[in-house]
């Protein structure tokens, strides 16, 4: 775990130049079954390098998984395929949804499959296409995109990378 993740830098040649490449470089041969777990984004009012968005820097780096799930069920699933995944995965929780909302989750274990998106919002007319907390935005701006006679789909990516 990284306590938040702005602190990333000092851990990523361990991330992008070692775990990520671990199955290239030996043929094949090993893997690297690591799931790295983080809080990140803005909008809580953190100090300096807590609130870091860098989701992006590390979803460039070939070989690693971004998940950033967007609800309480697509974090207790998408985590359990994360740790089960062969390949390192970077699991990251956005903070302005710790206390956001409730949602009521299953004891029992299950499994989202990690790549797959999930269709939030049916609709027409464009496609809003977005991960994390900005997944709830997009819901509020498709219901007053509603209002004035456009239908809004909205996509949540779920998986960032690949």
């Amino acid at each position: 775990e990284i306590q938040f993740f702005g602190f990333v830098y000092e851990v990523m040649d361990s991330i992008s130049g070692q775990m990520a490449r671990l199955r290239y470089r030996s043929g094949g041969r090993w893997t690297s079954p690591v799931t790295i777990r983080s809080p990140f984004g803005g909008g809580v009012h953190t100090p300096e390098l807590h609130a870091d968005s860098l989701e992006g820097l590390i979803a460039q780096q070939p070989g690693i998984k971004v998940v950033i799930p967007s609800t309480p069920y697509d974090a207790k699933g998408l985590l359990i395929a994360s740790i089960r995944d062969n390949d390192p995965v970077v699991f990251l929780e956005h903070m302005k949804l710790y206390r956001s909302f409730r949602q009521e989750v299953p004891e029992e274990e299950y499994t989202i499959e990690l790549g797959k998106a999930d269709v939030k919002r049916e609709g027409t007319d464009l496609s809003i296409i977005t991960y994390g907390a900005m997944v709830h935005e997009s819901l509020k701006a498709a219901e007053e995109l509603e209002k004035e006679g456009v239908s809004a789909e909205v996509i949540d990516l779920r998986t960032v990378s690949p």
